[in-house]
C-alpha cells in the first residue's frame, strides 16, 4: 500500500492558487471494501487554506478537500466510492449521464475482495 504522503511530499505549496496534475497510483488505499482498479489522474489545486484534488473522469467533477494533500486525496477517493454506491442503488432509474458515470466509476474503482483467514 502506497503512503500518501510520501507519494506526494514534492509537490508546492503556492500563496495563490497553484494547480498541478497528478496520477494517484492503484495501490493507493483509503478504505476496506474499495480499491483503485489502475492509476488515477487528479488535478491538485492548493492555497494557504486548503488543498483541493478533483477528477474530470465523470459528468459532473468529484472533488475532496483537505488541509494536507493526504486529506484532498482521501476525501476525493471517499466522494468517488460513496457516488458509486449511490449510483448502484439507484441503477434501474438513472439517466444516461449517470448511467455513463456509473460506467466509467466501474472501470475506476472495484470492490475489494476480503479473503477469510
Amino acid at each position: 500500500m502506497a503512503e500518501l504522503s510520501s507519494i506526494y511530499s514534492d509537490l508546492p505549496k503556492g500563496s495563490s492558487s497553484d494547480k498541478e496534475l497528478l496520477v494517484i497510483p492503484s495501490d493507493c488505499s483509503w478504505d476496506c471494501d474499495w480499491e483503485l482498479a489502475g492509476d488515477l489522474a487528479v488535478e491538485i489545486q492548493t492555497s494557504e487554506q486548503e488543498v483541493l484534488a478533483i477528477a474530470h473522469q465523470l459528468t459532473v467533477e468529484e472533488y475532496g478537500a483537505g488541509a494536507s494533500l493526504e486529506e484532498a486525496v482521501w476525501d476525493l477517493l471517499t466522494s468517488l466510492s460513496e457516488y458509486r454506491e449511490s449510483l448502484e442503488e439507484r441503477e434501474e432509474r438513472l439517466g444516461a449521464p449517470a448511467v455513463a458515470d456509473l460506467a466509467r466509476l466501474r472501470k475506476i474503482l472495484r470492490r475489494r475482495c476480503h479473503r477469510q483467514g
